[in-house]
């Protein structure tokens, strides 16, 4: 376990102009091919085809509709044949439309949403709104490429090219700009887990004492997770609000698995249908049920509930539009409320964490955090830990570098102390 900070020397390296300019070209075409190879297949009008890509489930029928949280709609898609679905290739959260079985592929669109809940008999979708018309009648779902992560990359890219915020001392030693600053004096601590070995608890005591950029390097099994654990505790003694991330749900529910033992006022953003189940309890979806802004939302979904099946039964065009205009002022209203349980979580919560491409969320939006901390940094897109290293005025990133081929250039440069 190493303590690791960028040399002074000068070395070659791009500018964050040229950084910029090329990474938004990468992604660009990176975002068309998966299009391309999306329309591909949609625009087979083979049946074996769809089936065989597992990108596609056919004769489904919607067995319930119900309202989640934030006034999302949610539709439970079953088989016509009342058994398991068919072998597939979704995941949660994966971007889909609905679609009549027998329409045409590019046509008829019934609606686009997420994946919300996957089981072996049933998949359900969140949706903005309700689809309006066709849930009675035997349905196909699509899997479609999802331009979401690739609109987040290229905000934070626009928002690096700005050179501005709490970030921007972060900005300059990781391009090579300035050198890495610390405390004259190595910070000592106390600490919460009394089985640190010697070079986690030095690899602690210089990560303290960072003033914006601080490299925890370590091989697999060498304790970095367990080191960046003890690093949240003793910041939020010290009064930090942190930021935790990686790249994948698994590495940061790792984390909260782990803090969860110390009580610590920790929330866990993302989709509750790619959490872990032993960490459920802190992810915000709980913590806002919980709170006392969301009782009169619990109310309006239940209204927005029987609303939802009347208009599933109905088949009377004039009454489904009044049913819609309904649910939608109920669902603004939803909104707000959640909105305001959501903002109260959010500010009370010592640690917040989250995957990379989630630290994107609009929630973080007015929330200044003390310290970024990435775990696994080797492992993800160098513009993805942007997304979170733009929010903070120190930032620990943690890996190995020698895990994959391409390395981020902080690892590049690093300098053994």
């Amino acid at each position: 376990m190493e303590g690791e900070r960028r040399s002074s020397t000068k070395c070659p390296s791009v500018t964050v102009e040229q950084f910029v300019s090329m990474t938004s070209l990468l992604i660009d075409m990176e975002k068309e091919a998966e299009i391309a190879a999306s329309l591909s297949l949609s625009s087979s009008r083979s049946t074996d085809t769809f089936q065989k890509g597992q990108n596609t489930i056919l004769n489904l029928r919607c067995s319930g509709v119900q309202t989640g949280l934030m006034g999302k709609t949610l539709v439970e898609l079953q088989s016509n044949k009342g058994d398991v679905l068919p072998v597939h290739k979704f995941t949660p959260h994966d971007v889909v439309v609905l679609k009549p079985n027998k329409a045409e592929h590019d046509l008829c669109l019934l609606g686009q949403g997420v994946v919300y809940c996957l089981k072996d008999a049933s998949i359900t979708i969140a949706f903005d709104e309700a689809p309006e018309d066709g849930l009675n009648s035997p349905l196909r779902l699509e899997k479609i490429a999802n331009e979401v992560t690739y609109c987040k990359m290229k905000d934070a890219l626009v928002a690096l090219s700005k050179q501005n915020g709490p970030a921007i001392d972060v900005i300059s030693v990781l391009f090579g700009e300035k050198p890495p600053l610390f405390s004259k004096n190595i910070m000592q601590f106390t600490p919460f887990n009394k089985n640190l070995d010697h070079s986690q608890r030095d690899a602690i005591s210089r990560a303290l004492s960072s003033r914006n950029v601080f490299l925890l390097h370590g091989p697999p099994g060498t304790g970095k997770t367990t080191t960046i654990v003890e690093i949240i505790l003793q910041e939020v003694k010290r009064g930090s609000k942190v930021l935790a991330c990686a790249a994948s749900n698994i590495a940061v529910d790792n984390i909260v698995e782990r803090l969860f033992p110390y009580r610590v006022r920790m929330v866990r953003l993302g989709h509750p249908a790619r959490l872990l189940p032993q960490v459920l309890e802190s992810s915000l979806d709980a913590l806002v049920l919980r709170g006392d802004n969301s009782a009169l939302a619990k109310d309006i979904r239940k209204e927005m509930k029987v609303l939802n099946g009347k208009m599933l039964k109905s088949k009377d065009r004039s009454t489904k539009k009044e049913i819609r205009k309904e649910l939608r002022v109920l669902a603004k209203e939803e909104r707000r409320r959640q909105q305001l349980a959501v903002t109260d979580v959010l500010k009370n919560s010592d640690v917040v964490l989250t995957t990379l491409i989630g630290a994107s969320s609009l929630k973080l939006e007015k929330i200044n955090f003390d310290l970024i901390i990435i775990d696994e940094a080797a492992q993800a897109l160098e513009v993805a830990c942007w997304i979170a290293i733009l929010k903070g005025s120190r930032c620990i990133l943690a890996g190995d570098h020698f895990q994959l081929p391409l390395l981020s250039k902080a690892f590049k440069l690093r300098k053994k102390v």
